[in-house]
């Protein structure tokens, strides 16, 4: 991939995991997203304030199936 596909991929994968997100942010999850790549694939990098272990799973659950690598940590001064 050229550098100008890599980004028009990571700019689809940003569009889907908000989409995916949505529900979760209509129930109050605040979160910084943003998506890295190269032409071996790309991460979701999310960052979450008060990030739990519930919480945890149920974003991981809800990304799965992207075919990306999920960076999810809290957002730091959360």
């Amino acid at each position: 991939m050229d550098a100008r596909c890599i980004t028009l991929n990571n700019e689809a994968v940003r569009i889907g995991s908000e989409r995916l997100l949505s529900h979760l942010r209509r129930e109050g999850l605040n979160y910084d997203l943003w998506v890295t790549g190269s032409d071996s694939g790309s991460t979701v990098h999310l960052r979450v304030d008060q990030l739990t272990d519930s919480l945890d799973s149920r974003i991981r659950a809800v990304l799965v199936g992207t075919a990306t690598t999920l960076d999810l940590a809290t957002r730091p001064g959360a």
